[in-house]
């Protein structure tokens, strides 16, 4: 829905701050997660591309600092 709403016009900036960051923060937990800040919990992708491009593939990801294979 992201990368339709990019496609409408929607700022690619601000269509990942709703995925990210603004949803952490109205689901109430945007002081644990949401950004990358340096005592916050996160989960990290390595793509191949632009996060919002439909043709992007997660190469490999992280949770909990534990790879995910």
């Amino acid at each position: 829905m992201a990368a339709y709403a990019v496609a409408l016009g929607l700022s690619p900036d601000v269509a990942l701050r709703a995925l990210t960051s603004d949803s952490a923060r109205m689901m109430a937990i945007g002081e644990r997660v949401g950004r990358i800040a340096v005592g916050l919990d996160g989960d990290v992708l390595l793509l191949d591309g632009a996060p919002l491009e439909p043709a992007t593939s997660v190469l490999r990801a992280w949770v909990n600092g534990e790879e995910i294979r």
